[in-house]
């Protein structure tokens, strides 16, 4: 499935190629399933100005460009790219915030990380990648019939705190974007710049493993592939991480 997406603004486009650098195609060939034109009224569409109104349009084939939606002041709204809500990918995968890990036994099989924002997804993904998991996708993952998770290479948000408690992605981050937020920098980290391995394009949903911010640590099994981990993200990762691979596979980390 094609998209096309037309910016003005050639940080956009920067931005755009590195995000979805494992997905583009060369110019010309058939026409796009979807096309997107992200036009603020001045600058930069992504991370520009809060003030300024941005439209998004959205064309599908055989159809006439038509306003999707237009607004201004969101500064934290995010872009509609990939256009996963609209037709065709919305009948195809069913996003969710989540982050994924395969099985370095068996890459085919794959854990689903999921819990509120700042619960330790990332962290816990990074820890099981070094300790030879597979990298599947990270904060979105892309749901296939509630079987299959497709892998998907947004790059990790890896912020100061996370350099703390994983000292090695320091040699990684040299080539990443940074921008600045309330809690300081931030690395958009691609996975081509980790060690980590790579998933096969789709693999089997396997277990789940919830993750609940937490000042006492525990583990408890929900049902025959379900965790739940209560946890402090600032200080029981590799902790999580361990217990994780115990639980999955029997072995110790």
């Amino acid at each position: 499935m094609a998209v096309d997406v037309h910016l003005r603004h050639p940080e956009d486009r920067d931005h755009v190629r590195y995000y979805f650098q494992d997905y583009l195609r060369p110019p010309g060939g058939a026409r796009a399933d979807i096309s997107l034109a992200l036009l603020p009224t001045e600058g930069r569409f992504i991370g520009g100005a809060t003030d300024v109104r941005k439209d998004i349009h959205v064309r599908t084939a055989g159809n006439s460009w038509q306003l999707y939606e237009s607004y201004a002041g969101q500064p934290d709204r995010a872009t509609p790219l990939p256009p996963f809500l609209l037709p065709p990918l919305n009948s195809l995968v069913r996003p969710v915030h989540a982050s994924a890990v395969a099985s370095p036994r068996d890459p085919s099989r794959a854990v689903l990380l999921h819990g509120p924002s700042k619960a330790g997804k990332s962290s816990v993904l990074l820890e099981l990648t070094r300790l030879g998991w597979h990298f599947v996708c990270d904060d979105t993952a892309l749901l296939h019939n509630e079987r299959t998770i497709f892998s998907y290479t947004r790059p990790i948000g890896v912020r100061e705190s996370t350099l703390r408690t994983h000292p090695w992605l320091q040699a990684h981050i040299a080539h990443a974007p940074s921008f600045t937020t309330p809690t300081g920098t931030t690395w958009a980290v691609h996975a081509n710049l980790l060690p980590a391995k790579r998933s096969p394009a789709a693999t089997a949903w396997a277990w789940t493993v919830t993750l609940r911010p937490s000042r006492t640590y525990r583990v408890t099994r929900l049902t025959e592939n379900h965790w739940e981990i209560a946890l402090d993200s600032g200080r029981d990762i590799r902790r999580a991480a361990a217990d994780i691979v115990t639980e999955l596979t029997g072995d110790p980390s």
